[in-house]
C-alpha cells in the first residue's frame, strides 16, 4: 500500500471519528441508561422447554444461554427455571450431572399448564 493511500485511509478515519463520538457513543450510553426498565420477554412453557433441550443436547450457544439467563421472563414460573439455569451456568456446563438437573428443570417446565391472559 501506498504511503498516499494510507494518508487518505488515516484522513477518513479522523473525519468520521468525530461522528462516532457525536451519534454512537450517546446512542449505546442511553441503551444502557434504559436496561433497567426493559419490559421481561414473554415466553411459553413450550419456548422455555426448546431451549432446555437445547441445552441438554449441547447445542445450545453460549450466547444464547447467556441472553436467556439474562433477561428477565414474564411469567414467573418460567423466570424461576431462569434462574435456576442461570445458578447452574458456569464451570461443569456440561457434565453428567448438570444435564441432570436440565432434565428435571424440563419435565417441570413440560408440566406446566399454558398461562392464560
Amino acid at each position: 500500500m501506498k504511503t498516499a493511500e494510507r494518508l487518505k485511509i488515516t484522513a477518513a478515519f479522523i473525519v468520521m471519528l468525530p461522528y462516532f463520538v457525536v451519534v454512537i457513543v450517546p446512542i449505546l450510553v442511553l441503551k444502557l441508561l434504559m436496561m433497567p426498565f426493559e419490559r421481561p420477554r414473554r415466553l411459553t412453557p413450550e419456548q422455555v422447554a426448546e431451549f432446555l433441550r437445547q441445552c441438554i443436547e449441547g447445542t445450545a450457544k453460549d450466547g444464547e444461554i447467556d441472553y436467556f439467563i439474562s433477561v428477565d421472563i414474564a411469567d414467573p414460573r418460567l423466570n424461576e427455571i431462569r434462574d435456576e439455569v442461570g445458578a447452574i451456568f458456569g464451570p461443569g456446563w456440561g457434565s453428567a450431572e448438570t444435564r441432570e438437573m436440565l432434565k428435571v428443570m424440563l419435565r417441570r417446565v413440560e408440566e406446566m399448564p399454558a398461562k392464560i391472559g
